[in-house]
C-alpha cells in the first residue's frame, strides 16, 4: 500500500508530538526507579545501623561485666572465685566459661573448675588481657571443646578479659569469660527484617553471619 504525501505528513507530526511524551515517560521511569533505589539504600543503611549499634551495646556491656570482674576479685581465696565465677555462669548462660589465671598463664580457679590447673599462657585472650582490658574475635573452641557437653556443630567463642591488679597497681593475673558465638548469632537473628537478608563480616571478609550458602 502506497501512502501519499497528507498521510506521511500526519504520521511524522504525530511521531514528533509523540517524541517528548516518550522521552519525558523514559526520563520520569528512570527517576522513579532511582528513587527507589535510593530509598532502599536508606532502609538497608538504616537496618545495618541499628543492628550494629545494638549488638555493640550488649557486646560493649559484657566488656564492661568483665573488666568490673577483674577489680572485684581475691586472688588470696580461689575458692570463693570459682564459687563466684559458677554462680555467675549458671545464672547467665552467656558465660560459657569464666577463669583466673595468674601472670604465669596458670588457671587458679574457674567456673565449675574447669581447666583448673591448666596453662593459658599462649592464649591471645590471656596475652593480651595482661595489657589492658581486650575483646578476642570469635574463633573456634580449643581447650574447652573436649570439656564441654558434645553437640554437633563445633563451638566457637568471642573472649573478653582484663588485668587483675594488686592494691599497688601490679598486674597479678587475668580474668578471661568466653562467650558462645550462638549468643550473638541468636542476637542478630532476632533483628531479622522481612525482605533484607542480615550479614557480619569479619575483618578478613569471611562472613560469620548470613545465608546460610555464603557462610
Amino acid at each position: 500500500m502506497r501512502l501519499n504525501i497528507k498521510t506521511v505528513i500526519v504520521l511524522g507530526i504525530s511521531a514528533l508530538m509523540m517524541a517528548p511524551a516518550l522521552i519525558a515517560g523514559t526520563i520520569y521511569t528512570n527517576a522513579v526507579h532511582q528513587r527507589a533505589e535510593s530509598v532502599n539504600m536508606s532502609r538497608l543503611k538504616t537496618v545495618g545501623q541499628m543492628a550494629s549499634n545494638q549488638l555493640g551495646r550488649r557486646m560493649h556491656q559484657l566488656w564492661r561485666d568483665v573488666e568490673g570482674l577483674s577489680r572485684a576479685l581475691d586472688l588470696e581465696d580461689t575458692t570463693e572465685i570459682r564459687r563466684l565465677l559458677s554462680f555467675m555462669s549458671h545464672i547467665d548462660p552467656r558465660f560459657t566459661w569464666i577463669g583466673v589465671a595468674n601472670v604465669e598463664g596458670n588457671v587458679l580457679a574457674a567456673s565449675h573448675g574447669l581447666l583448673e590447673g591448666q596453662s593459658v599462657a599462649e592464649r591471645p585472650w590471656f596475652r593480651r588481657g595482661l595489657n589492658a582490658p581486650t575483646a578476642v574475635d570469635v574463633h573456634d573452641a580449643k581447650l574447652l571443646e573436649k570439656l564441654l557437653p558434645a553437640r554437633p556443630e563445633p563451638r566457637r567463642f568471642v573472649d573478653f578479659s582484663a588485668p587483675l591488679k594488686d592494691s599497688m597497681g601490679r598486674v597479678i593475673g587475668v580474668v578471661g569469660a568466653h562467650f558462645d558465638w550462638d549468643w550473638v548469632e541468636s542476637n542478630l537473628a532476632g533483628l531479622h527484617t522481612p525482605g533484607v537478608d542480615m550479614l557480619l563480616v569479619a575483618r578478613d571478609h569471611r562472613v560469620l553471619f548470613g545465608p546460610v550458602d555464603l557462610r
